[in-house]
């Protein structure tokens, strides 16, 4: 149910959803002017000030654009809520101080933001792709739910709209927004009529003269037809709907092939089960890609992701181990990365190959909920994320993969100076006998 407050000020029941790389002030600021609630997501901008500056613009520019005697549409504003987004404390900090009225948290769980956001009066929503997502959503206290569908642009869901917001209605009655192939009045009236307060409209605004895309994006996006969108896991490692033609030209200069060598031993991502199980992996496939190609994956897909520079560097080495120590690889790379990293990194690290068995151990005979064990431990969900997006995804052998030299600096810089090390001690206490000399 939508709250009252919002009703009087809404010309249609939808929202400009929020567009990486498309959503920019002079969108967010025309929708709410025109009684639509306008979104954007915050790492669209550069950084937590320029995010600020952005609110700034957004609420002199709805000042100016709504006519008189109207109340403008709710701004909203995009937040991915995963632990390693290093921005997210400025941007939720940032996001309360510049008057957004709600919040759209995505990629894990918002239970971390929802009472400050609640104590500065802001309602917060959240993505959801299933059932069990938006239990765990509601039990963190929001306001309302995002259904991400099969159909919606960019990144997708699965779960049919009919079924899906059915269902949901059927066990909540928060704020539901419906997102997936919705365009016009006809397709807001249908959303309301399944019992959606709200419906995300996100490629009709991609071709306005307010968006960020580029001209050729637009007129690509305004001639194509239902038959020119391809699903495709390529740009993000996720299922996202996209224009074919525009996938085939993405990073072509960057487009790796599938090494034609013999490929590492271990399961294929969706390898057909062995008979009965088996425990020295001496009878199973081989990866679709190569383990270097593998790695440079899992980075790419880390950093297009904007994860933190250590982040990437052991996305980029987590498999390290696995030609010398196959058995136990996660440990390998773990012990050589601790002494460089954070203690969640390394946690995420040592226990990567446990929470990976969740999408082929039960091929293997194995419990693939073995990663259950650690649940409730304080770096389960953030290493769980790491495997769903960033690992479980890095075995396309059409990904536009990034080049190793492209990640070399970030390795140096990480690896430059160990954080912890019993070696650390020595060269305090050399640094505090040769200040004693010199006095």
């Amino acid at each position: 149910m939508l709250p009252p407050q919002w009703r009087e000020r809404l010309r249609l029941p939808a929202i400009a959803a929020p567009m990486t790389d498309v959503s920019g002030p002079e969108l967010v600021a025309a929708a709410c002017a025109a009684g639509v609630i306008g979104t954007f997501p915050a790492h669209n901008a550069a950084d937590s000030g320029e995010l600020e500056r952005w609110l700034h613009r957004i609420g002199e520019q709805v000042a100016a654009r709504t006519p008189p005697g109207r109340r403008p549409a709710p701004l909203g504003v995009n937040l991915i809520v995963h632990r390693s987004n290093a921005r997210l404390a400025a941007d939720l900090r940032t996001v309360i101080r510049g008057g957004a009225e709600v919040v759209v948290a995505s990629v894990g769980s918002p239970r971390e933001i929802v009472r400050p956001l609640h104590d500065a009066g802001i309602i917060v929503l959240a993505d959801v792709a299933s059932l069990q997502h938006v239990q765990r959503a509601t039990a963190s206290g929001v306001d309302g739910v995002v259904l991400l569908t099969a159909g919606a642009g960019g990144q997708t869901g699965w779960a049919n709209p009919f079924a899906f917001l059915r269902a949901v209605r059927h066990r909540y009655d928060g704020i539901v927004v419906i997102a997936g192939g919705i365009s016009d009045g006809a397709g807001i009236l249908a959303a309301q009529v399944l019992g959606a307060d709200l419906a995300y409209l996100g490629t009709r605004f991609i071709a306005t003269t307010e968006s960020l895309a580029s001209p050729a994006y637009r007129d690509a996006v305004v001639a194509a037809t239902l038959d020119d969108i391809t699903a495709s896991r390529q740009v993000t490692g996720l299922p996202a709907n996209v224009l074919t033609d525009w996938l085939r030209a993405v990073d072509t200069a960057t487009l790796r092939a599938a090494s034609d060598g013999p490929t590492s031993r271990g399961p294929a991502a969706d390898g057909a089960a062995p008979d009965g199980p088996v425990s020295d992996g001496s009878a199973l496939g081989g990866f679709s890609v190569d383990r270097l190609e593998h790695s440079l994956q899992a980075a790419s897909l880390a950093y297009r992701d904007r994860m933190d520079e250590e982040y990437v560097v052991c996305a980029l080495l987590h498999d390290m181990g696995d030609i010398l120590a196959s058995t136990n690889h996660a440990e390998l790379a773990a012990t050589v990365l601790k002494p460089f990293v954070s203690e969640e990194n390394w946690w995420l690290l040592q226990h990567h190959g446990i929470f990976q068995g969740y999408y082929f151990f039960h091929h293997l005979g194995l419990d693939r909920n073995m990663r259950e064990q650690f649940r409730g431990h304080a770096n389960f969900e953030r290493t769980a994320l790491f495997c769903e997006r960033h690992d479980q995804n890095a075995f396309d052998p059409n990904y536009a993969t990034m080049p190793l030299e492209f990640f070399v600096p970030m390795v140096q810089r990480v690896m430059a100076r160990p954080k912890r090390s019993i070696y650390l001690r020595a060269e305090r206490n050399g640094a505090d006998a040769k200040e004693l000399l010199q006095a």
